[in-house]
């Protein structure tokens, strides 16, 4: 049988590995870190490790996204219509109890190519450990005002 060896699967797995081993602030940061990762290569798949399953994200247009299977097809929908790079700023890191983190900082979301558009904003995750790994349970974005 041939084996998987994909840039992506290995990614995959060394995420894993890596995010059940460390220390709960540098759990974030690692994070954040596969976020950027997933957005910038337009990795559906990397981007999805991050969650948990009864995860809900509210976007900066005040929509609400539920549940890992619509969660995929937003962020299947979104990486499909462009290119995009993204940077992220930690203004705020606090650790609640054993098994939430909160996280709050700024962000800005460049489309490389199509309208080449700019959106900052501010992001606010509650990651929460699942199986002994960190994973954004609920996040927040808002659109900064001009």
């Amino acid at each position: 049988m041939k084996q998987l060896k994909t840039p992506l699967f290995t990614t995959i797995v060394m995420l894993t590995v890596t995010m059940a081993a460390q220390t709960p602030m540098a759990s974030a940061e690692t994070v954040k870190e596969t976020y950027i990762k997933g957005i910038n290569i337009g990795g559906v798949d990397v981007i999805m490790t991050l969650y948990g399953d009864n995860t809900s994200i509210r976007n900066s247009d005040g929509s609400m996204v539920s549940g890992l299977e619509n969660m995929r097809k937003q962020y299947t929908i979104f990486l499909e219509n462009g290119k995009y790079t993204i940077t992220l700023k930690n203004k705020d890191l606090k650790a609640l109890g054993e098994n939430h983190l909160l996280e709050g900082g700024d962000y800005v979301l460049i489309q490389k190519d199509g309208e080449k558009s700019v959106t900052n904003g501010e992001f606010v995750n509650m990651l929460k450990k699942f199986d002994d790994r960190w994973k954004i349970h609920k996040s927040y974005r808002y659109p900064v005002a001009h």
